[in-house]
């Protein structure tokens, strides 16, 4: 039994067909059966003068791939909704549940994330080159018991209240309306930052672009990003010891919310928001020049965020779980 055609069989080809060969002339030259070469061309090339072993090695993976009895994702529109929603950064076991959502009458809409990833570790996924689609972080794993964090001696924050002092129901996300705050740093060469909030219990989530670190300039955009809700949604907001937090009661005037602070040098104890940094830096890797990532772009990344469905929630989107609380207070979600 014949090994499959090769992709330095398929240039090697390209060549020859470039040079005029005839497939008997072609079958002298890198040996198989004439036969061979022109099914080759016929199916996976199409037209003789205009082949690309390129082109031909996809096709050739996409057919193999498709005839196997195993694989869900030749109903098209099973394949469809699976790229479609790799692009958007979804992860396999994120798309195998949130198919069954979009089409819970459809049994043909199904497929296992061990199928997905399967594919996209097998030659014809590695071919198209769908491991670029996945979340790739390495994550050091903290033991949380017994970690011991430093106690602030000299705080830069004024009229800071301890994390320690919080209501019971942040810690317990058994409300909405429990903020997170930090600031992700971009290039060392400009000032550019992006302001990042996250609501705890919903994981919904929202960015802003500021000029730089300066506390005015963070005052505005948490003002900006949560101003727009209603006071239901707004209880209490979390900060680290940022100097840029130092304003923290103009943010509680304007917006009639409370804050707390984070032990000194505990960024795990906001722990929401700093996963989320962590989901943007697949967008935007340290690094990144922020000047030059205009206002849509964010707000592009904010939404594919917003919009992906989570394991915590039940595989809800944090879109749909806020939008259902926000809908029960007789108000729509900001745009």
């Amino acid at each position: 039994m014949h090994k499959q055609i090769s992709y330095a069989e398929r240039y090697a080809l390209s060549v020859c067909l470039k040079d005029g060969l005839s497939y008997r002339g072609i079958t002298d030259k890198l040996g198989r059966s004439p036969n061979t070469w022109n099914y080759e061309v016929t199916v996976n090339g199409g037209i003789r003068d205009k082949y690309s072993p390129k082109l031909a090695q996809l096709s050739a993976s996409l057919r193999k791939w498709e005839a196997n009895s195993r694989n869900p994702a030749k109903d098209p529109r099973v394949w469809d909704f699976v790229m479609e929603n790799l692009k958007k950064r979804h992860s396999p076991e994120q798309i195998s549940k949130n198919i069954v959502n979009r089409y819970p009458s459809d049994p043909d809409m199904r497929i296992s994330y061990e199928t997905i990833y399967a594919f996209i570790n097998s030659e014809e996924g590695k071919e198209m080159s769908l491991h670029k689609c996945l979340r790739h972080k390495r994550l050091r794993k903290l033991r949380k018991t017994g970690m011991r964090a430093l106690s602030p001696k000299k705080a830069k924050i004024p009229y800071r209240t301890s994390i320690h002092d919080r209501p019971a129901a942040v810690a317990e996300k058994s409300r909405f309306g429990d903020w997170e705050s930090d600031l992700m740093e971009g290039s060392r060469k400009t000032k550019n930052c992006l302001s990042v909030q996250k609501e705890r219990l919903s994981q919904y989530i929202i960015l802003a672009k500021v000029k730089d670190k300066s506390s005015s300039e963070n005052v505005r955009a948490i003002t900006d990003s949560l101003g727009i809700f209603p006071s239901e949604l707004l209880h209490t907001i979390t900060y680290d010891n940022g100097s840029e937090n130092a304003d923290h009661e103009l943010v509680n005037a304007i917006l009639k919310i409370r804050s707390y602070f984070c032990d000194t040098y505990a960024a795990w104890q906001k722990g929401s928001v700093e996963n989320g940094i962590g989901l943007i830096r697949d967008y935007l890797p340290k690094g990144t020049d922020l000047s030059m990532v205009d206002d849509a772009e964010i707000k592009r990344i904010q939404d594919e965020l917003n919009d992906r469905p989570r394991k915590c929630l039940g595989w809800k989107t944090p879109r749909q779980v806020l939008s259902d609380y926000l809908k029960s207070l007789g108000v729509l979600i900001p745009a």
